[in-house]
Order: C-alpha cells, then sequence, then structure tokens
C-alpha cells in the first residue's frame, strides 16, 4: 500500500511541473567555443587517465591470481589474495570500459571545436547602441 502511494506522488509531482524542452538554440552564435573546447579536453584527459589506471588494475589482479593458485602455496592467505585479484580485474575492466570511450569522444570534440574556433567570423551589429561591421578572426 504505502508503495503505492510513493508512485503516486512520484507521478503526481513529475507531471504537474513545468517542462523547458529545447529551449535555447543551438546556433553557431550562442555555442561558447572555448568553454566546449576546455570541456573536451579534460575529458580527454580524464579518459587518458582511466585507461591507464584501468590497465595496471587489470593486470595487477591478473598477476594476483594467477599468482595465488599455485599448488604449492595453498593456505589462508592464498583466498583473500583471490578475492582482491578478482575485485582489481573487475575494477581495471570498468575503468577500461569507460575511460576508452571518453578518450576517443574527448580527443574527436577537442579537435573539432579547435577547428572552430580557427575559424574567420564576420557579424553586422544593427543594435541602437552598437553600429558596424565585426570581423573576427581567431588563430
Amino acid at each position: 500500500m504505502p508503495t503505492k502511494i510513493v508512485f503516486f506522488c512520484m507521478v503526481f509531482g513529475l507531471s504537474s511541473g513545468q517542462i523547458y524542452a529545447q529551449q535555447k538554440s543551438e546556433t553557431a552564435e550562442n555555442i561558447d567555443y572555448v568553454a566546449q573546447v576546455e570541456k573536451y579536453r579534460k575529458m580527454k584527459t580524464g579518459g587518458a587517465v582511466l585507461t591507464v589506471v584501468g590497465s595496471v588494475l587489470a593486470v595487477t589482479g591478473m598477476v594476483m591470481v594467477i599468482n595465488s593458485m599455485e599448488p604449492d602455496s595453498w593456505d589462508d592467505s592464498t583466498e583473500s589474495d583471490v578475492t582482491g585479484g578478482a575485485i582489481c580485474v573487475v575494477a581495471g575492466y570498468a575503468a577500461l570500459g569507460t575511460g576508452i570511450p571518453l578518450w576517443i569522444v574527448g580527443a574527436v570534440k577537442h579537435k573539432k571545436y579547435s577547428m572552430q574556433l580557427k575559424q574567420l567570423s564576420v557579424k553586422v551589429h544593427a543594435v541602437p547602441q552598437n553600429h558596424g561591421l565585426t570581423f573576427t578572426l581567431r588563430f
């Protein structure tokens, strides 16, 4: 009974608010390319760090598991080594699975927005406070 009440309150709360979907247009004038370049540079760096850390964790975990499986070293510590090694392997694969896509997407988008920063832009100002032609060359 209480789960039905909670579910009803959640649905009612989500449906009673206003939704602002696609309110801001993403035109070339509205995008702050410098912020985008910085965002994707950080994404690329984070992905590279996650990839390296994930590789080290996966290899370390595999070595721990293999070393604990030697037939002459069966004692109480081998079970904890197998568990620790398995945790390292799983954490390493998770970091690799996250880091590689972040690195790739960050590199591609960083290059795209860096190239757009270098483009030439010409704008005409027709507001009463500022009349004229703006010529911008970013390099």
